[in-house]
């Protein structure tokens, strides 16, 4: 459709069009193609909602929002910690209570009956098998340590990692 079909259309099939602006969106319809049958349609339409609106004003029943509001407080969440005065949580946070308690008396009494490995492993053996020797102790591996140091290192010279007598 064309822009004035378009823009006129609502104040034509409200009946607000008359005089040369009437005519002038007649004589536009006239000239669109299958024009009329879509302005015909949309009267028709326009016709069968009319007939769906009622004939007076519907009000809500009385005590409507009363009933609406009740309903909107009845819905309203509880606070977070109403939960622990319920009577099935109590029952169940005394049963969990009780299973810890068990469960930990047990490991407990296991704990002393059954000393742990650390118990029965002197430190020392345990210090001497992860630490490497203490430097100077082992020439060999004082030696392997500063090679690797040394063939690592990226940067600077090379005169500048060596050690000069301080004469």
């Amino acid at each position: 459709m064309k822009k004035l079909i378009v823009d006129q259309l609502e104040k034509y099939l409200s009946g607000e069009l008359s005089g040369d602006a009437l005519k002038q969106f007649e004589a536009e319809l006239e000239r669109e193609s299958g024009g009329r049958e879509q302005v015909g349609a949309f009267q028709t339409q326009g016709d069968l909602l009319r007939t769906l609106r009622p004939d007076e004003q519907m009000d809500p029943a009385p005590g409507f929002y009363a009933r609406v509001m009740d309903r909107i407080e009845s819905q309203t969440a509880g606070s977070f910690w109403a939960i622990f005065f319920e009577p099935w949580f109590a029952k169940k946070l005394a049963y969990a209570s009780l299973a810890l308690l068990v469960v930990l008396s047990s490991a407990a009494i296991n704990s002393a009956a059954n000393p742990g490995i650390h118990e029965a492993v002197p430190y020392e053996f345990v210090a001497d098998s992860i630490l490497p020797p203490a430097p100077g102790q082992d020439r060999e591996y004082d030696r392997s340590v500063v090679f690797a140091n040394l063939s690592a290192f990226t940067g600077g010279e090379p005169a500048s990692l060596m050690l000069t007598s301080m004469e």
